[in-house]
């Protein structure tokens, strides 16, 4: 055996042995753009302490939400820097709970966040998706509705989002043929 298969072979056995979350987080970083997650502080209001101390820049896309008072949904937009620790916190605090989704775009935090802004409903009168949750992203993105689908994406290039076992990474990309969904095992 060669020099470079030894090392081959130990990388990858190195791999086999990372836990799961360390998986999700080296596929996320392997996105090309810019990295963002749609947080739900509803579902563990402590995460708006994790993003405070993160430094990472986010806001939330109902502005009108007491820090006290976040209601049902309370999602919160947030671009991940890469090789901060927010990512991998998230990852920690977030993932399996049904707290977030990641997307990937090559456009701005501005840009994406009134994307997914006009989409939110946080005006009653409009009604929305939550796509923030993991549940009702797969089954968006599932479903036949192309034109909810291509309203969705907008700049955003990915949507990457735990399956229903959180030991699989779910990509959704959206191509010529619909969209593509790519099931990504981490153990």
């Amino acid at each position: 055996m060669t020099d470079d298969a030894r090392r081959y072979l130990r990388d990858l056995l190195t791999l086999h042995q990372t836990a799961p979350r360390d998986l999700a987080r080296l596929a996320l970083l392997a996105e090309p753009g810019r990295l963002y997650a749609l947080v739900d502080a509803a579902v563990d209001p402590e995460l708006l302490d994790v993003l405070d101390a993160s430094g990472e820049a986010y806001c939330a896309l109902d502005e009108t939400r007491e820090r006290d008072d976040l209601g049902a949904t309370a999602p919160v937009l947030v671009e991940i820097t890469p090789g901060a620790a927010t990512l991998a916190t998230l990852l920690e605090e977030a993932w399996a709970v049904g707290a977030v989704v990641f997307l990937s775009s090559e456009e701005s935090f501005r840009a994406v966040y009134r994307h997914v802004l006009a989409r939110a409903g946080v005006d009653p009168a409009v009604a929305a998706i939550p796509f923030w949750n993991p549940v009702a992203l797969r089954a968006l993105m599932d479903s036949p509705d192309l034109d909810a689908q291509r309203a969705l994406f907008g700049p955003v290039r990915a949507f990457l989002v735990e399956a229903t076992d959180p030991d699989t990474l779910l990509r959704y990309e959206l191509t010529d043929r619909g969209v593509e969904r790519a099931a990504y095992p981490l153990r």
